[in-house]
């Protein structure tokens, strides 16, 4: 769908849940299809040492397969200890121009930002209101979004379906601006630079209406 309407994009997969992981055959077959997709490596998840083999597998043999190192959310069963993503870091080093390595908090993002500067990899943030002093590294930021002439609908929408994500950093509704876009896909437009991906996360309430805000962030994709 993504790919029928925006053209070739990559497509980031994040899964919360095992359950929701899609398999070593599942992935090889979009591969092979030729799509450009990357999968997310929770670093502190007591699987992540299994996950990892199938995904550096993918990598060594797939070009266009990318990996995003994060730390992990203690939500999904995780530790939340940046130690963690430092072997799985320096064993994706060939790979650098397709890993992200991704973390919140103070001290963990400077861990994660020095650790991008040394191996060449990018950043992998959320849009938050604090700014970020990237050092010079390529930076993608990630962003919930809704596209609506209405704002109201727009953040209703937002609000619903990310309930779990907004709650889990603690965001109100009067913050919301900060943490997420929604109203006019011309607001896309102020977080674009050379130096940064836009790493969109289109909030939908089901197959059709995914299509429809795809539709409206085509011309954002020009």
């Amino acid at each position: 769908m993504v790919e029928c309407v925006l053209g070739k994009v990559r497509v980031n997969f994040d899964a919360e849940s095992a359950k929701h992981r899609l398999t070593k055959e599942e992935l090889t077959k979009l591969l092979e299809s030729g799509y450009k997709l990357s999968e997310t490596l929770q670093a502190s998840h007591p699987r992540a040492l299994d996950d990892s083999l199938v995904l550096f597998e993918l990598l060594d043999c797939y070009k266009h397969f990318g990996l995003n190192i994060v730390v992990g959310h203690p939500a999904y069963g995780c530790s939340g200890k940046f130690r963690c993503v430092i072997p799985f870091a320096k064993k994706a080093s060939r790979f650098f121009e397709r890993t992200k390595i991704g973390a919140e908090g103070e001290m963990n993002t400077k861990r994660a930002l020095e650790m991008c500067k040394t191996f060449g990899f990018t950043f992998y943030a959320l849009l938050s209101p604090k700014p970020l002093n990237t050092q010079n590294v390529k930076l993608a930021l990630y962003t919930p979004f809704r596209a609506d002439d209405s704002e109201e609908q727009a953040r209703n929408v937002l609000s619903e379906s990310l309930a779990g994500y907004l709650k889990r950093r603690g965001v109100t509704q009067d913050k919301l601006h900060c943490f997420a876009l929604y109203g006019r896909v011309e607001k896309l437009a102020r977080l674009a630079n050379g130096n940064t991906i836009i790493v969109l996360h289109p909030c939908y309430r089901d197959y059709k209406d995914l299509a429809e805000q795809l539709e409206k962030l085509r011309p954002f994709f020009g």
